[in-house]
């Protein structure tokens, strides 16, 4: 909570090495050179720190298969238009999911409609004002593919206000199975499981290698 928290724990805890997840709220208090100067290996989760690809250690889900799943369910639905709501705010892992879903679309010959609203929004609301005249103006029905969860859950509500009927009209599909999400929607939402589990075995795996070899050379590891 106060600057330089972050090497205070570090110095307290004493630890041989560390595993940062990528949905962390400030990435630059987690950089690579500060682990280095603590001599401390680290592996990053799924993380968005562009500038440091091939000076860090990696585990990353492959966002593009499991957008390439999550489509073609709803392309096996063989209706003529489909659409994709991506993220609020800007992040690879949207963006790769994003491009899955465009290429998937147009090589089906089917229409593809985009919402990727991709910039930091000062509140809330105008990202839901956003997609709500998105979901207005699509033909329907239209499958609709979220980035994620959170967004199809929000997707679902606002088709709701709008009087859009789910699944008839507007068959949605999510990204990352989270259980509490899907089962509490109504109706309950479908959803793409990406393999978390595996990514956490892939990290820890590859943090001993950084722990008994402190040279062993940096990876990106896709899940």
């Amino acid at each position: 909570k106060h600057k330089g928290s972050i090497k205070d724990l570090i110095r307290f805890w004493n630890p041989k090495g560390a595993i940062v997840e990528g949905g962390i709220a400030d990435p630059s208090q987690f950089t690579p050179s500060l682990f280095a100067r603590h001599r401390l290996p680290v592996v990053y989760c799924d993380d968005d720190m562009r500038e440091y690809r091939g000076v860090r250690t990696s585990v990353r889900l492959d966002s593009g298969e499991v957008a390439d799943k999550a489509t073609h369910a709803l392309l096996d639905l063989d209706i003529g238009d489909y659409a994709f709501i991506g993220y609020h705010t800007p992040r690879d892992w949207a963006t790769q999911r994003l491009s899955a879903f465009m290429e998937i679309v147009s090589k089906a010959g089917r229409h593809a409609h985009i919402c990727n609203p991709n910039r930091h929004y000062l509140r809330i609301q105008d990202f839901y004002q956003t997609v709500s005249a998105f979901l207005a103006e699509l033909p329907r029905p239209c499958g609709v593919m979220a980035v994620n969860d959170e967004i199809a859950y929000s997707v679902m509500q606002i088709a709701s206000l709008l009087g859009i009927h789910i699944p008839n009209e507007m068959p949605i599909i999510g990204i990352d199975n989270d259980l509490l999400i899907c089962e509490n929607a109504s109706p309950p939402l479908a959803s793409v499981a990406p393999d978390f589990e595996a990514s956490g075995y892939a990290a820890m795996e590859a943090l001993c290698r950084r722990i008994s070899d402190p040279s062993f050379p940096h990876e990106t590891i896709y899940i």
